[in-house]
């Protein structure tokens, strides 16, 4: 999915709306970390040690 949105002036710094369906499909719901990568914003969602461990586990057994 491929949606189209502008830079938005928040107090003193800019931001972007992401659209609900973008967000539920990147499984993104609360923290993100940001990192810049060849010219490009990627915009991760943060993960607990707990949820990480609990998937592992699922796959391993």
């Amino acid at each position: 999915m491929t949606v189209r949105t502008k830079i938005v002036k928040i107090g003193n710094s800019q931001g972007i709306r992401i659209a609900k369906p973008l967000l539920e499909q990147a499984d993104i719901s609360d923290d993100v970390e940001l990192e810049v990568r060849d010219g490009s914003i990627i915009i991760h969602a943060v993960r607990s040690v707990r949820e990480g461990l609990r998937r592992g586990l699922r796959e391993d057994g």
